[in-house]
């Protein structure tokens, strides 16, 4: 995304993280309007960024799963305690996330 406006980033950027917000909340059944007044964009615009519901929902996934193993990582220690400690990240952070 190099040659892209830097106010497409922002809003590209706005877009996404209102998404995850929205899905956390309402699950992946959340309006593409209610994602746009979230993000505080029109709905062209989320269009404009992610021409289908899928591949938003596809980049809402792979922004929560980031967070996760980026949580995992910061897991250190002995392999079970370390590996325990991972698993309840995953529990508490997703529980966060609602339905």
């Amino acid at each position: 995304m190099t040659d892209v406006r830097s106010d497409a980033r922002r809003n590209r950027e706005r877009v996404l993280a209102a998404a995850v917000e929205a899905v956390a909340a309402e699950g992946t059944g959340v309006a593409l309007s209610a994602v746009a007044r979230r993000a505080g964009v029109g709905v062209a615009t989320v269009h404009r960024h992610f021409p289908s519901r899928d591949l938003l929902l596809e980049c809402v996934l792979a922004r929560m799963l980031d967070g996760v193993v980026a949580g995992g990582a910061r897991v250190r220690g002995a392999p079970g305690p370390a590996f325990f400690g991972f698993l309840q990240h995953v529990v508490e952070s997703t529980a966060r996330r609602g339905p």
